[in-house]
């Protein structure tokens, strides 16, 4: 189970492009066979992308690269020169990368095979800056998902699992202690505002049909919401907490996505579509939202929910991706009947 995820440098002189091709070329993680090219040569890679910047009026202006790593589990059954052609076919496939310089290093150094992708961040036929979004991504590990598939290669995991395939467990920290405690708040055997703060946003949501019904139904569950349009994170304050003057009262809903992995908490337009969807369900005739449920029911029904939600995305990329390749096999099929359409013209004519 292949994933493609973005590696974004943090220290400084990472984020200088002759370190990172320096890095990914290093003998003892990879060989020359085991390198590629994509618009440029391995051996002169950082000379090569470092003119394409100054042609262009481009060096030192924003970011210099951007960093991807295709991995596959070590239980998968290939080898160093495989993934390497996984990862050409990746990048020969994908548009996004055709007037782009990227540098192909497949690691044999780590019990998972893994190739690195450094692409230069200037266009080398237009001089634009390489831009990419969460869509992309996706449409990328899709397109990634069928060329190994087609290879008898096994698919990406998904979202919320590990690189194994299995299940990533629902209680996540960074914090062992805040992880054991948060484990047994689940459990009833502790009490946290974290867990108490999550499973009110759970049910408020499930109840809520607008930003304001929400934030008045928190504030009935014992919550403040600070919610503004121009920022970017949601804050929920403990509203008795904060009365008795504690420091540990208010929780980001980033934050609650990162501890339990429930989709609707990674951002507030997830919230919003959230709302969108129970207005739509509440003027169909049978439909509840209101019931009242367990805390593990409500648990249960979101990761249910959640996944539903995830096999419609995945199969609207499948189709996005289906009829995307279906046009470029069109289009070579047209292509190359132009081609001998214009050698038998050609042949005539010298036959006359």
């Amino acid at each position: 189970m292949a994933i493609l995820k973005a590696v974004v440098p943090k220290k400084a002189k990472a984020k200088l492009i002759q370190n990172i091709c320096a890095y990914v070329l290093k003998n003892e993680k990879t060989e020359e066979k085991l390198t590629y090219g994509f618009n440029v040569d391995v051996k002169n890679c950082v000379e090569q992308m470092n003119n394409t910047k100054d042609f262009w009026d481009k060096k030192n202006k924003g970011r210099e690269y951007y960093h991807f790593v295709q991995a596959f589990p070590p239980n998968e059954n290939i080898t160093t020169e495989q993934a390497l052609e996984m990862a050409k076919k990746f990048i020969q496939e994908s548009k996004a990368f055709e007037d782009f310089e990227v540098l192909l290093a497949t690691h044999k150094d780590k019990k998972h095979i893994h190739t690195h992708f450094i692409v230069n961040s200037v266009s080398l036929t237009n001089g634009k800056k390489f831009r990419y979004s969460k869509n992309d991504l996706a449409n990328w590990k899709e397109l990634q998902d069928t060329i190994n598939i087609q290879n008898g290669f096994s698919r990406a995991v998904e979202k919320g699992q590990t690189i194994q395939g299995t299940e990533r467990e629902e209680t996540v920290a960074n914090n062992r202690a805040t992880y054991e405690y948060l484990k047994k708040a689940e459990k009833g055997q502790a009490q946290s505002y974290v867990w108490d703060c999550a499973l009110a946003v759970i049910n408020n949501t499930k109840k809520s049909k607008n930003k304001i019904e929400f934030i008045e139904l928190m504030k009935a569950s014992g919550y403040k919401t600070k919610w503004e349009d121009n920022k970017k994170h949601i804050t929920f304050t403990d509203i008795e907490r904060e009365k008795n003057g504690e420091q540990k009262k208010s929780v980001r809903l980033s934050k609650l996505f990162d501890y339990f992995n429930i989709q609707e908490f990674e951002t507030k337009e997830n919230l919003l579509n959230e709302f969108k969807r129970n207005s739509e369900r509440t003027k169909q005739p049978g439909t509840n939202p209101n019931t009242t449920k367990s805390n593990t029911d409500i648990f249960a029904e979101y990761q249910q929910h959640r996944a539903d939600e995830r096999a419609k995305e995945l199969e609207r990329i499948r189709v996005q991706n289906a009829r995307r390749i279906a046009e470029k096999q069109r289009r070579e099929l047209e292509k190359n009947r132009r081609g001998l359409q214009r050698t038998d013209k050609n042949d005539f004519s010298i036959g006359r």
